[in-house]
């Protein structure tokens, strides 16, 4: 027989469940089937009380921390993207100036003196119009 015992630490893994994870999930998910209390199901079982009600919690907790996790990583993901940026000699753009070339082949020439804020809103704004 198995014995189950409480991590020192909580622990979550970057790539998916961790073994204790992989071992109690099975168990959680039996108990909640069988429509017992706790602790009849773990004294059948002969598993601490304490052990499942930590990971009945803990799973979830784990769970929640995952979704988070995954929404803010698609949100940054979502957020402006870089683009390789190839710097040119040219005698067209006036000394200090930048010229910055979009997707497209679309070109934005911006005198020295700017507001980056300003150019970076022109910037996502026009790429989101494409």
């Amino acid at each position: 027989m198995r014995s189950y015992t409480k991590p020192q630490k909580r622990f979550l893994s970057k790539n998916g469940p961790t073994p204790a994870e992989q071992r109690w999930r099975p168990v959680v998910d039996e108990w909640r089937r069988s429509g017992q209390e706790i602790a009849a199901f773990c004294r059948q079982r002969h598993i601490p009380v304490s052990s499942l009600s930590f990971w009945k919690k803990e799973l979830l907790l784990r769970e929640q921390k995952r979704q988070a996790r995954r929404a803010t990583s698609e949100a940054s993901r979502n957020a402006m993207q870089l683009l390789p940026v190839r710097v040119v000699e040219s005698a067209s753009v006036a000394a200090g100036a930048l010229e910055v070339v979009l997707r497209g082949g679309r070109v934005l020439r911006i005198v020295a003196d700017f507001d980056p804020e300003v150019l970076q809103k022109l910037v996502i704004t026009l790429e989101e119009a494409r």
